[in-house]
């Protein structure tokens, strides 16, 4: 009997340190996958691009806004024998006026804005000419400052003739290859416009002397222009503003 009196503590002894052993080890499970840590409300944060919009105006050069032109003779050749003499130079000169107070062509600016202040794009812009005016003609210009101090020069190689005699429908590129900082060739010429950017272009609007009468073809005419410009993405289609590599 005493002998079994001393075995029982042993045996109690060991179911409770049994029992303390799976306390211990289902406590530090429960520990280890109750285990948690949370970051800052403010530690992940950020904001996708403002969309990229475009504002464009179209304004008169100050002193240049004329109805009522006369043909004058900006591209020579045309008409061999006729056209010899290159009046450019001294109609800017003359801020579009000739010798005798006649007008002879208009300026216009051309203002264009990226309006987000966090996307830059590129665009592509044509000009569309609308006449009934046979040989209405316009190009891109250097005006230095637009009081016309400083006579505006051409540039070189960017003219848009008229094609058809009714109906003349002129349309051609603003942004081109080498001119204001455009990249591409062609139709897919394009400028890049930072966020907030703007570009500027002017253009001068004439009618071209053949050399020859041009009461029935150009006389009593009015015209009418529309710019464009879109996004493009890099190989010159429009689109819209996405990530190119």
């Amino acid at each position: 009997m005493d002998e079994n009196n001393r075995k029982g503590p042993g045996i109690f002894y060991a179911v409770v340190g049994v029992a303390t052993l799976v306390v211990a080890i289902i406590g530090a499970t429960f520990a280890f996958f109750s285990a948690s840590a949370t970051s800052g409300a403010e530690d992940i944060k950020g904001s996708t691009a403002e969309a990229a919009g475009l504002a464009l105006t179209v304004t008169p050069v100050a002193g240049t806004k004329y109805d009522g032109l006369i043909p004058v003779n900006f591209k020579t050749g045309e008409t061999p024998g006729k056209d010899t003499v290159d009046q450019f130079g001294p109609a800017m000169t003359g801020k579009c006026v000739d010798a005798n107070g006649n007008k002879v062509c208009q300026i216009y600016k051309i203002t264009l804005t990226n309006s987000s202040k966090t996307s830059a794009v590129q665009v592509r812009g044509d000009l569309t000419l609308t006449s009934q005016a046979t040989n209405i003609r316009w190009q891109l210009i250097n005006v230095a400052d637009e009081t016309l101090a400083t006579a505006p020069t051409e540039i070189t190689g960017h003219e848009v003739d008229a094609t058809s005699v009714t109906a003349i429908n002129t349309k051609g590129q603003l942004v081109r290859e080498g001119v204001d900082g455009a990249v591409g060739t062609g139709e897919t010429a394009r400028k890049d416009l930072a966020a907030s950017a703007t570009a500027t272009y002017y253009v001068v609007i004439w009618l071209e002397e053949t050399g020859t009468d041009q009461g029935t073809a150009d006389a009593k005419k009015t015209f009418t222009g529309e710019v464009n410009f879109n996004a493009v993405d890099a190989t010159g289609n429009t689109s819209g503003i996405t990530a190119s590599f």
